[in-house]
């Protein structure tokens, strides 16, 4: 060996023991949170960080990841899609996150994954947008009850009510776009007719043009998906100042009080809502196999935020984590080494979260979670699994 060949060795063996010291030496396990804070996602945001809290907790008291404490960094995206790239790259870059989650939409989440792929640092994608995740990307990770899951659920739901003629009104975003071609592929294989898809914006204050053509056809039930609470619930309030009886069917992100409010309590009472089972935890049988992480989580969301009820929102950031805390049973501290743990993670089987069960591959970055979603209603006080 030449002596600058044996020279250049000497100095990569030092940058490699400097890395494996430095990770020896870690204290502590960091996640990154893109979080929209403000903004048009805030309203959920805010469900996804007390649930967070409660999982923070849950998982430091049960071993940590790697046997290392959990500590979150997170940085506001303001629900905007260039925001929500120098976020991730500051959360990276600067505050050196062991592992990412976020955005909590499915445009912004689908805006910093060239940035993830670049760095090579696994990301929790916190959206229901099935583009967030799949097909196949290489540092990707489902960790949301999503479209894939929500809609066969609200199909069925309605073709076991007698409800095969549908209209949807939905957004114009990368959410509402996703969730229409869901929702027709879906539709087609079930026997549902969509005899409408009417479309908005999300700024819009007004949705009487949309709502009175499709009264015209006379729908037996109208799916109402869209990304913002404000415009979710002032669909259905405006419903019901057309005279329009028919159900409404609404995504998870709007199974929060929120919604009720700016539905008012006629378009509430008929409401349909997608939700994860924390959702009723009160009425989950103790033989439900996800019962045992769910009723934990819920002591310890109890604990922080006793004034609270957990609602579909609040376990999403929390699977992350305790996927990731699998994993590390494997691997241990090597969750430190962005490699080691994206290996790991692809090696996850049949876990039990609290939206689902959880395997994953290195061919699929996604497992079903339609076992995990349910139909409930709402009575202004109550949620419960619908009939």
């Amino acid at each position: 060996m030449t002596k600058s060949w044996m020279l250049l060795a000497a100095a990569i063996f030092s940058v490699l023991g400097a890395v494996a010291a430095r990770a020896q030496d870690a204290t502590e396990f960091k996640v990154g949170y893109v979080a929209s804070i403000t903004g048009l996602i805030a309203p959920i945001t805010k469900y996804y960080m007390d649930g967070l809290d409660a999982g923070i907790k849950m998982v430091n008291e049960s071993g940590g990841v790697g046997g290392l404490p959990v500590s979150v960094v997170k940085c506001d995206s303001q629900s905007n899609e260039a925001q929500a790239v120098l976020c991730t790259k500051r959360l990276i870059e600067q505050d050196k996150v062991n592992m990412l989650m976020g955005v909590g939409g499915t445009a912004p989440t689908v805006a910093i994954e060239p940035t993830v792929q670049a760095a090579g640092i696994p990301l929790f994608a916190i959206a229901a947008g099935r583009i967030s995740y799949a097909p196949l990307k290489k540092w990707v990770f489902k960790a949301i009850i999503g479209n894939d899951d929500q809609v066969p659920t609200v199909v069925k739901f309605l073709k076991k009510k007698g409800c095969i003629k549908v209209a949807l009104i939905r957004d114009n975003t990368a959410f509402g776009n996703d969730s229409a071609k869901s929702i027709k592929e879906e539709a087609a294989r079930d026997g549902v007719e969509i005899v409408a898809d009417e479309v908005y914006t999300p700024t819009d204050t007004d949705i009487t043009a949309q709502l009175t053509r499709i009264r015209g056809l006379n729908p037996q039930a109208v799916i109402n998906y869209a990304v913002g609470i404000g415009v979710g619930g002032l669909i259905s309030k405006e419903m019901v100042q057309l005279g329009m009886k028919q159900p409404s069917f609404v995504g998870m992100n709007q199974q929060i009080v929120g919604y009720a409010v700016n539905a008012g309590p006629e378009g509430t009472a008929q409401t349909f809502f997608v939700a994860a089972k924390v959702a009723s935890a009160a009425d989950l049988p103790k033989d439900d196999p996800l019962y045992g992480p769910i009723s934990t989580f819920t002591k310890y969301f109890k604990e922080l935020h006793p004034d609270e009820t957990p609602n579909s929102n609040s376990p999403t950031a929390v699977d992350a984590l305790l996927i990731a805390q699998a994993a590390g049973k494997a691997i241990g501290k090597k969750v430190l080494d962005r490699e080691a743990l994206r290996d790991a993670i692809e090696h996850v089987t049949n876990l039990a979260g609290l939206q689902g069960f959880w395997t994953f591959t290195p061919e699929q970055h996604w497992s079903s979670l339609e076992a995990g979603a349910q139909i409930v209603t709402y009575d202004g006080k109550t949620w419960a699994p619908a009939n």
